[in-house]
């Protein structure tokens, strides 16, 4: 391993916080075999072309586990490795990724893919986002969206579900952070709907048939529009596995007398539902 002057202790230390081509790249392929030995898996993350060509066949393929890319590098990177190099990979970020055809790539490639987490800097297209599971045929457990805010899907159609080919039947837990939930649609709906963010979420969600855990995350939002009886029913009901679903608003929202009122309205018509039901919300 190229000589850093630091004591093993302190490597393995800080391998922990960088990515597996940083680590490459700091301290050359000598480290790897003691990656190996001490059972330390890392992440590729944004790896330049170089790396994918000169590198990334000398590294054990069980030590590939996650990876992270531009949306716009699916296609360059997936052609630049061998089949077989990404075998091991379990779970893929993808940042503002534009063209979900792109997914198509991991077919192959991919084929022990359990989690997908989409980050954007901005806006979410539920109409396209959905068509995800054209694309993505592994057996995806886990499934994250990070965005700015949504964009209204009702633009043409009030039914989403009509964008796919196939429910999905595999993911167990999903999660959609809104950083700005007040931005976008939320006062322009294109049908005029005014539970119009709540019903896009709830509409998406049902398309993971068996999912079983729900985390939202949403940063100032005018609480009242999450709490809409009908739209968390209809989920209820649709998904016969949901178990748990978890509401976190952020951005100092009180929680006054109706609105725990509200929240507990909400648990009481969907345990008449299904008993196994839980529903949360809590405030930061």
């Amino acid at each position: 391993m190229r000589k850093t002057g630091l004591c093993l202790d302190v490597v393995l230390k800080i391998v922990k916080y960088l990515s597996l081509n940083d680590v490459i790249t700091i301290f050359s392929n000598d480290i790897l075999p003691l990656l190996q030995k001490y059972k330390i898996t890392l992440p590729i993350v944004e790896p330049t072309n170089r790396f994918m060509q000169t590198m990334i066949e000398n590294i054990n393929r069980d030590q590939i586990v996650s990876l992270r890319l531009k949306g716009n590098q699916i296609r360059s990177i997936m052609e630049l490795t061998s089949p077989s190099i990404l075998h091991n990979v379990r779970v893929v970020t993808l940042l503002n990724l534009q063209h979900v055809n792109h997914l198509n790539e991991f077919k192959i490639r991919l084929p022990n893919l359990a989690g997908l987490f989409l980050r954007y800097d901005k806006e979410v297209d539920f109409h396209s986002i959905c068509k995800v599971f054209n694309y993505i045929e592994q057996p995806m457990q886990r499934f994250k969206i990070h965005c700015g805010y949504l964009r209204c899907p009702h633009r043409h159609t009030s039914i989403i579900l009509k964008k796919i080919k196939n429910l999905n039947e595999t993911v167990e837990y999903f999660l959609l952070h809104v950083t700005h939930a007040s931005m976008g649609f939320l006062k322009n709906c294109a049908q005029y709907y005014t539970t119009c963010f709540l019903m896009a979420i709830t509409d998406f969600i049902k398309i993971m048939r068996k999912v079983r855990y729900v985390d939202l995350i949403v940063s100032s939002i005018n609480v009242d529009r999450l709490l809409d009886i009908k739209e968390w029913t209809s989920l209820v009901t649709t998904c016969h596995q949901l178990e748990k679903i978890t509401i976190k608003v952020l951005r100092n929202t009180s929680q006054d007398t109706q609105l725990t009122e509200n929240i507990e309205r909400i648990q009481q018509e969907l345990f008449n539902v299904r008993q196994n039901i839980e529903f949360q919300m809590t405030f930061k």
